[in-house]
């Protein structure tokens, strides 16, 4: 049950900083 919830916080977080990524790299090409 802990290691499922610990799971998919990882996979959360992993999203979380793709996107925040993604949005980082949009912003720089624009400046």
């Amino acid at each position: 049950m802990i290691a499922r919830l610990i799971f998919e916080l990882v996979i959360l977080t992993s999203g979380l900083s793709i996107i925040i990524y993604e949005l980082i790299t949009t912003v720089a090409e624009m400046i």
